[in-house]
């Protein structure tokens, strides 16, 4: 997926995944190819919409950081003058996902006062992806802290059935809109969402995430090939990107142009396809418009994807990015 491929007139925030926590306590990326490009990317979305914010995700090397207050205050300065000196808008943190030991420290992680001083006064932004898992919430993250500090949180609100033999064996839905008959609702983005804001979260500093991915899986018997069927295994390797388990949005208008079954879940509005014995369950413009309306009329501050390259930017699906630009429409 070509960074240039990146929409500028999509979004009003883009936020590159992942930099690293060095070891020296400050970001840096994996190569000098990939800063080159990101700040080409920056420098290009920037000039196309001034309006746009383009933040910075860290996700691994968390625990050197928090460990103490001094190298908290290390990490603030040296993350702020990364972001002054390549144009950054702001800083997201992506930590998944801290252990319950680690509540405390991480709030201090967030509320060292430099950093947040320095923030506000210039501007920048700090934002969070918080978990799909209630339990994970509730005795990891200070809802206090959060609200104080934190400019807007995404909830991820999807994954919530991922093929794993020991645990999650049958068809699952990836992100439905409500809770599924006989789960927990809980594993529903209505029903997620709602205990976020029941535990304290503001929602208007809350974005609900949307994937543009499907989720698939083997089946055991291809006979049997509804909700909950028995599977064997992740999927096999989508067309577009060779990976198992994942289908973008261009794997999914690819099988149903090819035949594939498709069913819609009339209580959870949950959305799954057939191809022999595969089974995906994946998001639509319907499924991510219907997702968007709910969003806005609940009064959260907006929707967010995982991610830009899984949406369709070739065009198989009848337009380039569709799920984006339905978001959009609708939001509009």
């Amino acid at each position: 997926f070509p960074s240039s491929s990146v929409p500028s007139n999509l979004c009003t925030h883009v936020i590159y995944a992942f930099a690293q926590i060095k070891d020296d306590g400050g970001i840096g990326f994996r190569s000098t190819t990939e800063q080159t490009m990101v700040i080409n990317m920056t420098r290009r979305l920037k000039r196309a919409n001034p309006h746009l914010k383009v933040s910075l995700s860290i996700q691994n090397g968390f625990p050197k950081v928090v460990k103490s207050l001094t190298a908290t205050e290390k990490f603030a300065f040296k993350a702020i003058r990364f972001l002054r000196k390549y144009k950054f808008d702001g800083i997201d943190f992506d930590w998944e996902f801290p252990s319950p030991a680690d509540r405390d420290i991480y709030s201090r992680f967030i509320e060292v006062r430099n950093f947040k001083e320095i923030l506000t006064n210039d501007t920048y932004q700090m934002s969070m992806a918080l978990p799909n898992n209630v339990n994970i919430f509730k005795s990891r993250y200070d809802v206090t802290v959060l609200n104080k500090n934190v400019d807007f949180f995404t909830i991820m609100a999807y994954d919530f059935h991922v093929f794993n033999a020991k645990v999650d064996s049958k068809t699952g839905f990836n992100s439905p809109l409500y809770p599924v008959a006989g789960e927990s609702k809980y594993y529903s983005v209505a029903g997620l969402m709602q205990y976020y804001i029941s535990s304290g979260l503001l929602p208007s500093k809350t974005i609900v995430g949307i994937p543009t991915y499907g989720r698939s899986y083997k089946l055991a018997n291809p006979r049997n090939s509804g909700l909950h069927a028995p599977a064997v295994g992740r999927g096999d390797p989508s067309p577009s990107r060779k990976l198992r388990g994942v289908y973008t949005y261009t794997d999914v208008c690819i099988a149903i142009k090819n035949g594939a079954k498709f069913s819609t879940d009339a209580k959870s509005h949950g959305k799954y396809l057939v191809k022999g014995d595969n089974w995906v369950a994946y998001d639509d413009t319907t499924s991510v418009g219907e997702k968007t309306q709910w969003a806005m009329g609940k009064g959260f501050g907006g929707v967010g994807i995982w991610a830009v390259d899984l949406d369709d930017d070739t065009g198989v699906c009848g337009s380039k990015l569709p799920l984006m630009t339905t978001i959009r429409y609708v939001l509009n």
